[in-house]
């Protein structure tokens, strides 16, 4: 069932990125809904959206995309890409990068049954992995 969104944590190395969206009570208006999805908004320094990094969830179906506004493209990850624990949401987006000018602002959102829930959660990087 949905539940409020408290916080995302982004793990960000060359190749990939990761999301751990945490989660707090159940929704009210969630009950009984389809399907819902929680995201990572990134937005440019003129606060225009840039790339939507997401999960939905419907029944026992899980996927994941990342929504590149500047080429109007998406990729999909399935399930494997995704780990539903009680309280937290870990999803993987292998050869995904945030932007080379992500300079703006990450918020989390998350939405049941398409009609935003959260539009501005609290996001931490937690590190920027470099290869030497």
């Amino acid at each position: 069932e949905p539940r409020e969104l408290l916080a995302v944590l982004v793990d960000v190395d060359e190749r990939s990125v990761a999301a751990t969206f945490h989660l707090g009570d159940p929704i009210e208006k969630g009950a009984g809904a389809e399907s819902f999805t929680y995201g990572l908004a990134v937005a440019g320094r003129d606060g225009g959206a840039t790339k939507h990094f997401a999960v939905r969830l419907s029944g026992d179906q899980r996927s994941a995309f990342v929504f590149d506004f500047n080429s109007n493209t998406q990729a999909n990850y399935n399930g494997s890409h995704v780990d539903v624990h009680d309280t937290s949401i870990v999803v993987r987006f292998p050869d995904a990068t945030l932007g080379l000018h992500w300079s703006g602002s990450l918020t989390g959102f998350s939405t049941v049954e398409g009609d935003d829930v959260t539009v501005e959660a609290p996001v931490q990087v937690l590190r920027l992995r470099v290869s030497s």
